[in-house]
């Protein structure tokens, strides 16, 4: 059984106390916690240092993710770059195939040799 299990069972099978008395207990109860939550304060910060709690990430692990994160960041441009300049060609190449489908009109002819291609591959 362990202490908490102890004590509640003390007071449980204790006869009816005072309510000053129990107030009491209760407030050196409350006293011993906070006294002993101080004291691992302040052996974390004699061991970790100051403000630090012991669990936090290596150097080398926390740069790791930063630069993992600035890869991601830098990637997420690259790829919105690269859809802005496929999209950017697919206007240039549907302007140019307009502009040659009103050459033809006006010649009364289809121009020889390949259309415009589009960036993937195939002709509109």
């Amino acid at each position: 059984m362990g202490e908490a299990d102890s004590r509640s069972c003390q007071t449980s099978t204790a006869t009816p106390a005072e309510p000053g008395d129990l107030l009491t207990e209760l407030e050196k109860e409350v006293q011993a916690l906070l006294a002993e939550a101080a004291r691992v304060d302040a052996e974390e910060e004699g061991k970790y240092g100051k403000g630090k709690r012991g669990d936090e990430l290596p150097k080398e692990v926390a740069r790791r993710e930063s630069r993992l994160e600035k890869i991601r960041e830098a990637k997420a441009a690259l790829e919105q770059e690269a859809k802005e300049a496929a999209e950017k060609k697919q206007a240039e190449v549907a302007a140019q195939l307009k502009e040659r489908k009103k050459q033809e009109r006006e010649r009364g002819r289809k121009f020889g040799g390949r259309p415009p291609q589009r960036t993937n591959g195939r002709a509109l």
